[in-house]
Formats: C-alpha cells, sequence, structure tokens
C-alpha cells in the first residue's frame, strides 16, 4: 500500500471506526496508541513538506511500528472474532505466499520546477509498486540515452538537472518506474520538464 493509501485507510477508516464506543471498550489501549501515530503522521507531513526526505522516512517507519503496534492490540484483545476485528477498520486476512509474482507500475508522473536546474518527480502507481526509479536523457535523444538518475521509496523525487550534465533552459525527459516482487513494471509514466 502506497504511503498515501495508507494515511488515508487510516484517517477515514481505522481512526474513525475505533472511536466507536463498542471498538473504545473493546479495545483500551489503542486510543493512546492512535494519539501517537497521528503525532507521527503530523510530524512526517512536516519534513515531508519540507523536502526532508531521509528525516520523513524515518518517521514513517515509526508509523509504520505505530500501526504494527495497534494491529498486536487488536489481535491480543479480539478474542479471535473476526466480526469484531472487521469493525476496527482493518482486515481479518489468510496470508498465502503468491506463486505468481507481481512487477509494479507507475500510472502517471508529473513534473514541477524546484529552481536552480532541480526539479520533482511526483507519480501514482499501482499497489504492487514498492521502490522506484527514476532515470532522464536530454528531450529528443533516443530512449537508449535514457539513464537511472533517481530512486525512491515514496511517491516523490527530486533531480538535480545541472548536477546531472544539463544546462539552463534544457528540456529534458523524465521516465519514472517501479518496481515489485517480480522486478520492474513493463510501464513507466514519462513527462518533459524545462531547466530553469
Amino acid at each position: 500500500m502506497s504511503r498515501p493509501g495508507l494515511f488515508y485507510l487510516l484517517n477515514n477508516t481505522v481512526f474513525v471506526d475505533m472511536a466507536e464506543t463498542e471498538m473504545v471498550a473493546a479495545f483500551p489501549d489503542a486510543a493512546a496508541i492512535i494519539v501517537i501515530i497521528k503525532g507521527r503522521m503530523t510530524t512526517y507531513g512536516t519534513e515531508h513538506g519540507k523536502h526532508h526526505t531521509e528525516t520523513a522516512n524515518g518517521i514513517y517507519q515509526t508509523i509504520l511500528d505505530g500501526v504494527e503496534l495497534l494491529m498486536v492490540n487488536i489481535e491480543d484483545n479480539c478474542g479471535n472474532d473476526v466480526g469484531l476485528v472487521a469493525q476496527t477498520g482493518f482486515k481479518a486476512v489468510k496470508t498465502t505466499k503468491t506463486d505468481n509474482p507481481v512487477t509494479g507500475k507507475v500510472i502517471h508522473a508529473v513534473g514541477t520546477p524546484t529552481g536552480e536546474g532541480k526539479f520533482m518527480a511526483e507519480y501514482l502507481s499501482d499497489e504492487y509498486a514498492k521502490e522506484f526509479f527514476g532515470e532522464t536523457k536530454p528531450h529528443g535523444a533516443p530512449d537508449s540515452a535514457y539513464k537511472q538518475t533517481g530512486f525512491s521509496e515514496n511517491h516523490t523525487m527530486y533531480f538535480d538537472g545541472y548536477a546531472l550534465g544539463y544546462i539552463h533552459g534544457q528540456d529534458v525527459d523524465c521516465r519514472v518506474w517501479g518496481e515489485g516482487t517480480a522486478g520492474p513494471g513493463l510501464r513507466s509514466a514519462v513527462f518533459t520538464i524545462l531547466l530553469d
């Protein structure tokens, strides 16, 4: 699940469902865990908004740790009642290993100049994409000219066009690939950006 997808699920389903009187009574420690997760989500948003990717990535891991703690709390207190678990907003599922690994697909990408030859790519992907790779080339050059120039584990990637050898006023093609359990996807998203 993507980070925006997880945040949406938590804010619009899990946190809402867990605030119901029956859920508060069934899982008395969950409210405190949810407060911690919400605080971490706010801090993540602040750091991500400041382009502090490494810090935001670390905070995101603490969010995942909090969600895991919440899920363990639910598991420990549900009394194997699948109906009760379903009321929390989480799904009770049987996990199985798939014999069919999947690739990740990037569905759409846009580029935004951030100044001084730098730009960022933001993109949407399917649920299988876990890592993302960026490639750039001069606009109009053949596809064989693409070079891997970026990597991200979320849906934003930053590029320094000047450091990559491009010049002011040059059009640059950027292609973003997703990677799933079976390696790189067969579909990428491409955009062209004018370096400022």
